[in-house]
């Protein structure tokens, strides 16, 4: 028994006693420190470097990771994108749809056999009127004209001095005009004019001050 302590009193100043357990402190993530069995080395055995150095906190594998923010985008302006452009690559313009332009145009329909004027106006029917054209041996001239003279007021030089008011004269010494005798309207009646209303003789008459005698037809048929 002697023998036995001595050679154990004998192993342990060599430093050949077995390791003892002994509990270590580490820093946890939540930053409490907490008791860790972990072994010791025999005496004089230096400690690893790992076994020393508490991760990094927050990141992975101990390493920091750098600061990804995106940069703040700034709009650019027409200058800037062409420059950044590759060369020889143009930018696409895209033109815009002309405009359509309808003419404006005025077309006066007279109707011999109906007696009736058809008025319109840009291609849209606007107005249709009773009148009066050539009685029995009388003639009022058929065919497609353009006004050539116009007066607000005027008077027959031929037929004693009749009233002619808003004349719009389209072939030689016809003309469109109001008339007083309404009660005749719808049927022939005239020398040859076409008489209306004169209130739609005053309405066809700045029609045709407003559009031009460019962009007036007068179309007499039978």
């Amino acid at each position: 028994m002697r023998q036995a302590l001595l050679a154990l009193a004998l192993a342990m100043s060599l430093g050949l006693a077995a390791p003892a357990r002994a509990e270590t402190v580490v820093e946890t993530g939540a930053g409490a420190p907490t008791a860790t069995p972990q072994n010791l080395v025999a005496p004089g055995v230096g400690t690893p470097a790992a076994a020393t150095q508490p991760a990094s906190q927050g990141t992975s594998a101990g390493l920091e990771m750098p600061d990804m923010k995106a940069p703040d985008a700034k709009p650019q302006d027409a200058a800037t994108q062409s420059a950044l452009m590759p060369a020889g690559i143009a930018p696409i313009v895209v033109p815009l749809p002309e405009p359509v332009v309808i003419p404006r145009s005025i077309v006066a329909q007279i109707n011999l056999s109906r007696q009736r004027m058809e008025v319109t106006v840009d291609g849209v029917p606007r107005y249709s009127w009773p009148i009066s054209t050539a009685r029995r041996g009388y003639r009022t001239p058929v065919g497609s004209y353009r006004p050539q003279r116009m007066y607000r007021r005027y008077f027959s030089r031929k037929y004693d001095n009749a009233p002619m008011p808003y004349s719009i004269f389209f072939n030689g010494g016809y003309a469109i005009h109001g008339t007083t005798d309404l009660k005749r309207l719808g049927r022939p009646a005239s020398h040859g004019c076409v008489r209306l209303h004169p209130s739609n003789a005053a309405t066809l008459f700045a029609l045709v001050k407003e559009y031009g005698a460019g962009n007036t037809r007068i179309i007499v048929t039978r």
